[in-house]
């Protein structure tokens, strides 16, 4: 089995030098390990980089939906507030009709106290 192995392509042209040349074999192990080690820090890069973008969507959907639910409140609140000065204006007019016409009594009353009365002979 050995002896099929070694007759081989890959055998003549990999293995046999580097078992000839241990500077060589130094030089590809190095290589070999280098790429394991980028393998494997890319793998983990990738695997760190999926899990932060899945917390950010997470994040970014609940801050859209917290968005939605303030845009609603306030949507609800400003018509209550418009509603609630609508209510507040008609009361003022109120009030300042019946002062107007307060002022008009108290006006009659003060004209009717101070105009001179019929004049009486001597």
């Amino acid at each position: 089995m050995f002896r099929a192995f070694a007759n081989s392509p890959v055998y003549k042209t990999l293995l046999r030098p580097l078992s000839s040349n241990s500077m060589l074999a130094l030089c590809v192990t190095t290589g070999c390990m280098s790429a394991f080690v980028y393998w494997s820090y890319a793998r983990s890069s990738l695997a760190t980089l999926r899990q932060t973008q899945e917390g950010c969507q997470g994040i970014a959907e609940n801050a859209f939906v917290q968005s939605r639910k303030l845009l609603k409140s306030l949507e609800e609140d400003w018509a209550q507030d418009m509603k609630s000065r609508d209510d507040s204006v008609r009361r003022l007019e109120l009030q300042n009709v019946e002062q107007t016409r307060s002022i008009a009594r108290l006006d009659a009353a003060m004209k009717l106290c101070i105009a001179p009365g019929p004049q009486v002979p001597e």
